[in-house]
């Protein structure tokens, strides 16, 4: 997963599983391998027979050109809500994108949305500095089984940003709540990416 350094306390939202489900509750603490990056809460729990917990992820800021800063998020499972710890539960590593060079925002309009609708939602794309030229952002989900987007969007010459619509696919499966990823990128520009969650719980 790659997230933005300005992309705020909520910058991507990580999920926790365990297997099989039963009826006690799974106590986690959770660590950032670097909290100069990205920050994680220091414990979680997955309740009683509930098969996943989330929990949010949060970007840090600074002003220093620093490039992409990979960050080891991991989840130790404890032996009680305050124990010691037992083991590694879980990890997965995230890339924190500098936003101090050239860089990109990604802004979802709609965090929540249903399952087929198009447009479920729009989302913005922006720069931090200005061009003469027009910029080709390509642009990529992270579960088109979820949510789709276009291919690319252009920035136009002269201007910092563009809006595209995204899609929410109807899988024919009854999962819940998926959290998916929206990233913009280009050559020589730093990434940048937003979330937001496709249910297929009925919304209002």
């Amino acid at each position: 997963t790659n997230i933005s350094e300005g992309a705020g306390p909520y910058a991507t939202i990580g999920t926790l599983t365990r297997s099989p489900v039963t009826a006690r509750p799974v106590f986690l603490a959770l660590a950032s391998s670097n909290t100069n990056a990205a920050r994680v809460p220091s414990s979680l729990t997955i309740p009683q027979n509930q098969a996943s917990v989330t929990f949010p992820v949060g970007a840090v800021d600074n002003t220093i050109i620093d490039g992409p800063k990979p960050t080891l998020i991991a989840a130790y499972v404890l032996l009680s809500s305050v124990g010691q710890q037992l083991g590694i539960g879980a990890s997965a590593w995230l890339t924190v994108n500098d936003d101090d060079g050239p860089s990109f925002k990604l802004t979802v309009a709609r965090k929540l949305v249903a399952e087929r609708l198009s447009p479920a939602t729009t989302a913005t794309v922006s720069i931090n500095f200005t061009t003469n030229q027009p910029i080709v952002v390509q642009l990529t989900s992270s579960d088109t089984n979820e949510a789709v987007v276009p291919a690319t969007v252009t920035i136009p010459a002269s201007q910092t940003s563009a809006t595209f619509n995204i899609i929410s696919v109807n899988d024919g499966v009854a999962d819940g709540n998926k959290t998916v990823t929206i990233t913009a990128s280009a050559i020589g520009i730093g990434p940048g990416s937003d979330t937001l969650t496709v249910t297929d719980i009925n919304l209002p």
